[in-house]
């Protein structure tokens, strides 16, 4: 009996001892064992992998080629150009053999169809009926000539945002403007554009027509076709809303900015001299590639390299004091948990 008293003993002090030792195991923290984990900064083995990018994001700032007049920066803005044409046209009531006017083109080249004439400057087409009579359609063009416009476009590739026709002669707002993109290989199909789809119930004005949205590129490879009916009087006038060009005069001149800003940078006149004595003694030449305007350029390059590194070691650090006060913070909200 004294033996099985002993031995009940020893068990209820073996469990009472167990039970010591695990009385704080609830505030055991998980976490703990990984609050190192949190500081791991996965920029650090890719650091200069955030500055590539996975995705497009060209929106046409800053483009040499692309002159966007007026306050226009970019594509997202380039309606602010400002840039607006007027074509004014008249035809008699004699008229009985041109059907069709060629908008766009180059008068040098002349139209692609005699029957159907480019829109110029002055008399774009007559014909002598019965000897005397004389039918016409002629054009102006405002703030400048047509054939100034035209000029323009085969030169300088320009975005055609919209358009707006107004006529006494109604039947012109139901018809279909050809598009057609042209090729000295072979035949272009064309892209039309029916005009009575931008009509609605609640247009009172029955001889004006605003086409929105048409976001195309007008140049020498391409040109529209705008029906006219015979055999009756009328005037009509194109205003055209134009947006990006893309004008190698302004690159050009972007580019001399840019280049001159650099060499300023680069040293000035010892980037003259050097490339001056480049030519003297053949390029490629010693002179050329050592020179102290070139070994100036690259110590600024290296220095905006250091810099940009600099920065995005403190932009780790800033990530990495944020993380250790989010920690701090939850470790506090733990302990408040565990009081109560």
């Amino acid at each position: 009996m004294k033996t099985f008293q002993n031995d009940a003993d020893s068990v209820r002090r073996y469990l009472d001892a167990k039970a010591e030792e695990f009385s704080n195991f609830e505030e055991y923290e998980v976490i703990d064992d990984f609050e190192d984990f949190e500081d791991y900064d996965d920029d650090d083995d890719f650091e200069d992998f955030e500055d590539y990018e996975v995705f497009d994001d060209y929106i046409g700032a800053d483009d040499e080629f692309l002159d966007y007049g007026g306050n226009g920066v970019s594509f997202a803005a380039h309606n602010q150009g400002f840039r607006t044409a007027s074509i004014q046209i008249s035809v008699t009531a004699n008229n009985s053999k041109v059907t069709k006017l060629q908008l766009f083109g180059d008068l040098l080249v002349g139209a692609v169809d005699s029957s159907k004439p480019i829109i110029h400057e002055g008399t774009i087409a007559s014909e002598t009926i019965g000897g005397t009579d004389t039918a016409t359609i002629t054009g102006s063009g405002s703030p400048k000539s047509i054939n100034q416009l035209l000029a323009w476009l085969q030169q300088q590739p320009t975005i055609l945002q919209g358009m707006q026709i107004a006529t006494s002669q109604t039947t012109i707002l139901s018809s279909i403007i050809e598009r057609y993109e042209t090729s000295p290989f072979r035949d272009m199909s064309t892209d039309p554009i029916n005009l009575s789809v931008f009509r609605n119930e609640y247009q009172y004005q029955t001889g004006l027509l605003t086409i929105p949205k048409i976001n195309q590129v007008i140049s020498n490879q391409n040109y529209w076709y705008i029906s006219i009916p015979t055999g009756t009087a009328f005037t009509m006038t194109i205003n055209l809303y134009f947006g990006a060009a893309l004008n190698n005069a302004t690159a050009l001149q972007n580019k001399m900015t840019r280049a001159m800003s650099n060499i300023t940078r680069m040293g000035g006149s010892k980037v003259v001299n050097a490339i001056t004595t480049g030519n003297v003694n053949g390029v490629g030449s010693t002179a050329l590639t050592t020179t102290s305007a070139i070994t100036a350029n690259r110590t600024t390059a290296k220095g905006r390299a250091a810099s940009n590194r600099v920065l995005r070691q403190q932009q780790r650090a800033e990530r990495r004091a944020n993380r250790q006060a989010n920690r701090a913070a939850r470790r506090a909200a733990r302990q408040n948990r565990r009081k109560k």
